[in-house]
């Protein structure tokens, strides 16, 4: 199902903050593992940037730093970003966790 710009456009309306961030991490999809950057961060999801395709409602699993997996299901997807909401959302904690693993590790900066 291709997706128009509106409709992207109209995803970007949110209700909760993004964090702007780059994370290289992966996605497992079908117990397959692919590369994947997050570009923004929530408590309630995130999105990115992948050569996979993706159809909405797809479950998948990603990988945050200092928690592992996490579970998650493609709200939308077009042109290489794919949208994504947690099963679980995220404490404020965990989201911070994910940003900036060790607090103390100021020489790799992660916010863009």
């Amino acid at each position: 199902m291709k997706h128009t710009l509106d409709e992207f456009e109209r995803y970007q309306e949110r209700s909760v903050n993004r964090c702007q961030v780059l994370i290289e991490t992966q996605l497992r999809v079908d117990d397959e593992l692919y590369p994947f950057e997050v570009l923004n961060i929530s408590t309630a999801g995130f999105m990115g940037t992948s050569a996979l395709t993706l159809l909405m409602g797809a479950m998948v699993e990603i990988e945050l730093p200092g928690m592992g997996f996490v579970g998650a299901h493609i709200r939308w997807s077009l042109a290489g970003k794919i949208g994504v909401q947690f099963v679980d959302e995220l404490t404020l904690d965990q989201c911070r966790r994910a940003i900036l693993p060790d607090p103390t590790d100021y020489q790799k900066p992660r916010l863009v």
